[in-house]
């Protein structure tokens, strides 16, 4: 008796070939044997990959060293950027083409050697010319020769050239696989264990600044001259103050002197006042005041008194008038936890005598920089210890200097304390609870660092611990393996190291620290996908998720490969991936060996499906970025002559001309005259094109005419005004609710002559590619050395580059009530749901059948798209 066995989706994905006789598991019906170049679509179809758009070169071929990073600012194209590093250089990458500086005029072209007026420009940098991109050589004053990636000579053609927007990284190829990126506005921090943390700011579309990250404060510094304490009388009180900058973001500078106000009326305890005051600081927007309680007399006081605020002014002083010091709101002091060779601390080995308030404490070494320390004293001057505001950096073995600044001490010395000189380089940051987070270490693998709450780049500390203050937070772990990387979600931080994953969630405490699974991270950042946070685990064994458990603020381990464990085997790790949440949910993978997983990921309806990819070349890195509301892939791909940039196309085509089914590949471009026009029908095999401006001639007849998804060749030009034009693709647009064409405003048709020889694909010379013209498939052509070929017919819509085959496989056929696994089948028919498709083949790899696509159409009409149901007949 016939059975029908239905596959009524593949929202399982492949499954490895040693689950493909596990009949019982979930996803058993839902399952596929293999798939190659086709995504599951999330609703439960296989649909195959859109090609790759060839966009830029960045290298020879044997350059390999590339990092994406994606700069999202809004979802408006004009602030979205794709960040492309190669060795000590960065550039930039807007709607599929590097970002350009303005235009200089070319006054000649001679062979390769081109004249410009003061171009500016310097050998190895790149221009673009009629938007080819070379690399400058030879370069004059006023000339330039051009070459190709690979140094040989090229003729260019225009008449301006344009610098590729570049700004110069400290980031070699080594250092390049470790950076790490973490974006806040218009800012992206950039972090590595190689090289101390950067910040890159942009400023404007060719004005980005990469500069240190500056841990201690804010822009402006602390006021340094002109300091003067006027009291309101005269006697024998003393009191220290202090005085910061605030620049006009809001971020105050770190403390740097403590004056010391004398022979002053005690206005704690007699009425009067005292009124501080000091040179100006440019770009400070106001001031900080700070004071220590009031002293009867000096010997009731010492250098180490605490200080509190009493006061904001706008100006360069302020009248305290016994104000009450809030010393839950101290000066800051430098603290830069990531320096290496600071001084820790300072041992007093002679008192001395004689030092005033003033007196400081200096290091010297060839090396070391920054180190202040402010004296500690009692009534005679003799220092008793150090106040370090400032803890330096680079030093070995410094010698210390106690300082007298005026004051008439001597004798006085000192030894220092350095801390580590390697590791102190951060690897990871992130943005969490108002603050800046900075950890992993060499020298401290499990510790994070915060910023301030106050002032989140800030990590500098009050004299005094407050509240907003930065945290320093030790995990707590059996073995000491380091931070890789650190993600956010909900109200908590998770931490992932190479032996596990820890959740810090806020506490009465301050924070609380839980592992949370013991499976490690690999090389890639995790990636937030709703509720949930995806990681890849080391040396290719899989994908995992860590989300939310049964228990409120309680995560659990799931793994996400169970069913493809074919995909992950040791040494086949995944180097980069990006998530495209729209349109199709997919998660698009690189692997070291240069092939392309696809990961369709609901978490929400448990979908959940892996497939394999792959183009002729090696993908290197892969990136989202955001272009008129769809995430868009961007790859960086090795291939036959040299490093390309591609983005995959947006596989909503409207018309089967739109189809592109080719990496690496390029298109011809229409022409849009500057009219606006009427369609009628004139007959059955005709239109009538009406333009409101004469633009139209005798030469247009030949040419294609193209409109509201029709598409048709002119045959006649009646006048300025009017052409007809013979059907090939009838026009779908309408007006509501009437069955008559629309009008068509200027760039929404197009005339455009058709042409056989196709030129620009010099990025594909002496190589085979494939081309699509008008809708239809004509064929292999080998592209010349100049990146030319030539088509057998003219066209207008021309789509060519590198050819790739997709086919999808399901398992073997099961039924739910007998086994039916190891008998002998004889299938008689096949039946398939398609959507928009056209030239599949199905069947056995040795027995495959075309599915005619033809019906309809008139002669010289592409294939149209086929959707619902076919009924095919096969052999057994």
């Amino acid at each position: 008796m016939p059975v029908e066995l239905i596959r009524y989706g593949f929202s399982g994905g492949v499954f490895s070939r040693a689950l493909q006789g596990r009949s019982d598991l979930e996803k058993s019906d839902l399952g596929l044997a293999a798939a190659e170049n086709f995504f599951i679509d999330y609703r439960g179809g296989a649909t195959s990959r859109a090609g790759f758009q060839f966009c830029e070169q960045i290298g020879a071929t044997s350059l390999e060293a590339v990092r994406f990073f994606s700069f999202q600012f809004n979802r408006f194209l004009a602030n979205n950027y794709l960040l492309v590093f190669t060795p000590l250089k960065l550039r930039f990458i807007q709607d599929g083409a590097y970002v350009l500086e303005a235009a200089k005029t070319i006054t000649s072209i001679v062979g390769n050697t081109v004249n410009s007026t003061a171009h500016g420009y310097a050998n190895g940098e790149l221009v673009q010319i009629s938007s080819r991109t070379y690399i400058v050589a030879a370069a004059a004053a006023n000339s330039f020769q051009t070459t190709d990636f690979n140094g040989v000579a090229e003729n260019p053609v225009g008449t301006e050239v344009q610098r590729v927007y570049t700004v110069d990284t400290p980031y070699t190829a080594e250092m390049l696989p470790g950076l790490q990126f973490r974006q806040r506005r218009d800012m992206v921090r950039i972090t590595s264990l190689d090289y101390p943390p950067m910040d890159l700011t942009r400023a404007a579309h060719t004005s980005w600044t990469l500069a240190a990250f500056n841990t201690g404060g804010g822009s402006v510094a602390s006021p340094s001259a002109g300091f003067t304490a006027t009291p309101s009388g005269a006697g024998t009180a003393v009191l220290y103050w202090a005085v910061t900058s605030v620049d006009a973001n809001g971020r105050e500078s770190y403390l740097t002197s403590i004056q010391v106000a004398t022979s002053l009326v005690n206005y704690a305890s007699t009425s009067g006042s005292c009124r501080f005051s000091w040179t100006p600081v440019a770009g400070a927007k106001y001031y900080n005041v700070y004071r220590s309680l009031i002293f009867p007399t000096a010997a009731q006081s010492s250098g180490g008194q605490e200080l509190g605020f009493i006061g904001r002014t706008y100006g360069p002083s302020l009248t305290d008038t016994n104000i009450t010091p809030n010393f839950a709101i101290t000066p800051r002091v430098y603290y830069n936890p990531f320096d290496e060779g600071q001084i820790s601390f300072v041992n007093i080995t002679a008192a001395g005598s004689g030092y005033s308030g003033l007196s400081t404490i200096t290091a010297s070494e060839v090396g070391g920089s920054g180190f202040l320390a402010l004296t500690i004293r009692n009534d005679p001057g003799a220092v008793q210890g150090a106040l370090i505001v400032n803890a330096g950096k680079g030093y070995v073995a410094p010698t210390l200097t106690v300082n007298a600044n005026g004051g008439g001490g001597t004798l006085a010395t000192a030894t220092a304390v350095v801390d580590s000189l390697v590791g102190g380089n951060p690897a990871v940051s992130i943005f969490y609870g108002q603050r800046a987070w900075l950890m992993g270490t060499t020298r401290t693998p499990m510790t994070l660092y915060s910023g301030r709450s106050d002032d989140i780049f800030s990590f500098s500390r009050g004299l005094l611990a407050t509240a907003s203050d930065p945290y320093e937070l030790d995990i707590e772990s059996s073995d000491l393996t380091p931070i890789r990387f650190a993600e956010a979600l909900t109200d908590n931080l998770f931490i992932f190291t190479d032996s596990g994953v820890y959740q810090i969630a806020p506490s009465d405490a301050g924070f609380s620290s839980t592992q949370r699974t013991q499976n490690g991270v690999g090389r890639v950042r995790p990636i937030p996908i709703n509720t949930e946070l995806v990681f890849a685990m080391p040396d290719g064994s899989g994908v995992r998720a860590i989300r939310p458990g049964s228990v409120p603020n309680a995560y659990v381990d799931a793994d996400l490969t169970i069913f493809s464990g074919d995909y992950f085997t040791p040494k086949q790790e995944i180097i980069s991936w990006a998530f495209s949440r729209t349109p199709y949910r997919v998660l698009w993978c690189v692997k070291v060996d240069g092939r392309l997983l696809s990961f369709t990921y609901v978490p929400e309806h448990n979908i959940y499906a892996w497939s394999s990819n792959s183009t002729n070349g090696y993908a290197l890195e892969i990136a989202n970025v955001l272009e008129s509301g769809i995430d868009t892939p961007y790859i960086a791909v090795r291939r036959e002559n040299g490093v390309f940039i591609e983005r995959m196309v947006y596989r909503a085509f409207e018309t089967v001309e739109d189809i592109w089914s080719v990496d690496s590949g390029l298109s011809t471009s229409l022409t849009y005259p500057t009219a606006d026009i009427a369609v009628v029908d004139l007959d059955d095999t005709a239109w009538t094109v009406t333009a409101d401006a004469a633009i139209f001639s005798a030469g247009d007849v030949g040419k294609h005419f193209r409109a509201g998804g029709g598409m048709g060749v002119v045959i006649a030009s009646p006048s300025s005004t009017t052409l007809t034009v013979e059907k090939v693709v009838d026009i779908v647009d309408r007006r509501p609710q009437q069955d008559r064409y629309p009008d068509f405003a200027e760039g929404d048709w197009s005339l455009t002559s058709p042409i056989t020889t196709v030129s620009g694909l010099r990025h594909l010379a002496n190589q085979t590619i494939e081309v699509l013209a008008d809708g239809s498939y004509l064929g292999e052509f080998v592209v010349s050395a100049t990146g030319t070929i030539t088509l057998d017919a003219p066209a207008s819509k021309i789509i060519a580059g590198l050819g790739f085959d997709g086919y999808i496989e399901t398992l073997p056929l099961t039924a739910s009530d007998q086994v039916i696994d190891n008998r002998r089948k004889r299938p008689v028919g096949v039946a398939l749901r398609v959507e928009e498709s056209r030239g599949l083949w199905y069947g056995v790899p040795d027995h495959m059948y075309e599915m005619f696509d033809r019906t309809t159409e008139r002669y010289g009409e592409p294939t149209r798209f086929q959707s619902g149901i076919r009924n095919l007949t096969i052999r057994s």
